[in-house]
């Protein structure tokens, strides 16, 4: 028994030799490779084979950023999406600017404020595989932060935005544009009005000043009135509770149904106004329908510029703004420097330089009633200043005597606007008189001539004349001169009148031109302050 073990242990030796020599193992019993194997051959979990080794790569990974959109607005937040192999690998975001935005680790990007920020994502396994992005923050053109259950904000946040009221029945509800506060600023928009309030006549809409301070609202409102039918404007001061301040109640702030009101086409009208310091100036459909130097509350102070809606529901477009001094001088130097508007056009033709204006139609269709047949300031537009005497002169020539009035006459008037009196004082020319009338403007112009002087010659239509019309200062109030000659200088009449009421006479004085029952020419209209 000892030999045979033995022998078993010689043979298993010389069979080891014998393969490390390169032997086949064809030489080896089944049996016993079978016991070699399964006692020192190391398991194939244990140590791949040489073919395994030969065939393994390494992962090739990969990514790109899948996000589609470029922008994202200020208030908003934007999903960065990126697509990345093998499919599951982790990946870290990150942004080359967190003061214009910032990233967290899913991806989600939050601006910071307007600018360009480059957003990156890289595969944690190989920091070599990265993907970028430019993304530009943009600030909405309007801020959304105000009113946001009476506006509809819902459209804004793109490059050409568009806001609307959530209801009709708001009332003085507002929003501003965002990054604005300054005293030089030009905005624009276009209206689209629709479903005015049937039970409120002053519906309106505005682009107005919106003191940041005190959250009150200055400007011109347009309305259309409850049915399209009662067309006016008017400035009106807005405090923070929305008590309405109407300023002073008077032709110059209140127009209706004038000034081509009528040919206003809600369903797209243009506004636009400028602020430049303490002059403001609103323009509908390019024209000048306001300007505004007495309102004084703001001198000094930056403010936003704005949009203000009452009783009804409007939709606003292809809005702008602009600081640029010099597109606002270039627009005040243009449409801006009109001084009078034509109540009717029909019947009221005023020159480009407003040193010209022909009266029509006296009797076929211009009315009696100089208020509705007049050439009137824009605003503030032709006024002259407070406790400052004034001279205005002009030729006027009588085209033809109306006959539906017992006095057919041209005035030139002065209304007091910065007092709640309504009070105006008419200088009036007649065929045979010449005088100064006082009305109350919230009437109408009495007939005839209040204070009159036959003149020493009547005039003739056809024939061109020269009036001088003073306004002079005194210590305790004003009066008032006026001298009517021929152009050669032979006069046909001259008096003083007295203004007797300091409180009503004294201050800034708007002028406007009009005829009673007579068609007229008055040209190279000027006026000069004398040396104090």
């Amino acid at each position: 028994m000892k030999k045979t073990i033995k022998l078993f242990g010689i043979m298993a030796l010389s069979m080891m030799a014998l393969a490390s020599c390169g032997e086949t193992s064809s030489v080896v019993s089944s049996a016993n490779s079978s016991a070699v194997s399964s006692l020192e051959t190391p398991s194939s979990s244990e140590t791949p084979s040489s073919n395994e080794e030969s065939s393994s790569e390494p992962i090739a990974y990969g990514i790109s950023i899948t996000t589609d959109t470029e922008q994202v607005y200020l208030t908003k937040t934007l999903q960065m999406e990126a697509e990345v192999t093998p499919e599951g690998s982790a990946t870290t975001w990150s942004v080359d600017n967190s003061s214009i935005a910032t990233i967290d680790e899913n991806g989600l990007l939050t601006p910071v404020k307007a600018g360009e920020v480059n957003v990156t994502v890289t595969v944690n396994n190989d920091s070599t595989k990265t993907a970028s992005k430019k993304i530009t923050v943009k600030d909405s053109l309007i801020d959304t932060s105000y009113n946001t259950d009476e506006w509809d904000y819902s459209q804004a946040y793109q490059d050409n935005p568009i806001i609307k009221t959530a209801a009709g029945d708001s009332i003085n509800t507002y929003t501003a544009f965002r990054g604005v506060k300054t005293q030089n600023y030009m905005i624009t928009a276009h209206v689209k009005v629709t479903n005015p309030s049937a039970g409120d006549t002053w519906s309106r809409i505005g682009l107005g000043n919106l003191n940041a301070e005190t959250s009150s609202y200055h400007g011109m409102f347009l309305s259309p009135g409850s049915d399209f039918n009662a067309r006016k404007y008017v400035m009106m001061d807005i405090s923070a509770t929305g008590d309405v301040g109407w300023g002073i109640v008077t032709d110059r702030s209140q127009v209706w149904n004038q000034h081509g009101l009528a040919a206003i086409d809600f369903s797209d009208v243009k506004l636009t106004t400028v602020r430049r310091e303490s002059k403001y100036y609103y323009f509908v459909n390019d024209s000048l329908f306001y300007y505004d130097e007495s309102f004084t509350d703001l001198n000094g102070i930056d403010s936003i510029p704005a949009i203000m809606v009452s009783s009804t529901e409007a939709e606003f477009s292809q809005m702008t703004i602009s600081t640029d001094t010099d597109a606002m001088d270039t627009l005040i130097a243009g449409e801006g420097k009109r001084k009078l508007y034509a109540s009717y056009a029909d019947n009221v033709v005023i020159s480009e330089n407003d040193t010209k204006i022909q009266f029509l139609n006296a009797d076929s269709g211009a009315s009696i009633n100089i208020k509705d047949n007049a050439a009137k300031s824009i605003g503030d537009a032709f006024t002259l200043p407070a406790n400052k005497a004034a001279t205005i002169n002009m030729n006027f020539t009588v085209d033809a005597f109306g006959g539906t009035d017992g006095m057919p006459a041209i005035t030139v008037n002065l209304n007091r606007h910065d007092n709640s009196a309504s009070q105006c004082r008419s200088f009036v020319i007649g065929e045979n008189k010449f005088g100064f009338t006082g009305w109350d403007t919230n009437g109408n112009l009495p007939a005839g001539i209040g204070a009159s002087n036959d003149l020493s010659a009547s005039l003739v239509a056809g024939t061109t004349y020269k009036a001088t019309l003073n306004r002079l200062m005194t210590d305790s109030s004003q009066d008032c001169s006026m001298t009517i000659a021929t152009l050669d200088g032979t006069i046909l009449g001259s008096a003083t009148w007295g203004w007797t009421s300091e409180s009503d006479s004294t201050g800034v004085s708007t002028v406007w031109f009009a005829t009673r029952n007579l068609n007229a020419t008055l040209t190279d209209i000027a006026v000069s302050y004398p040396e104090a």
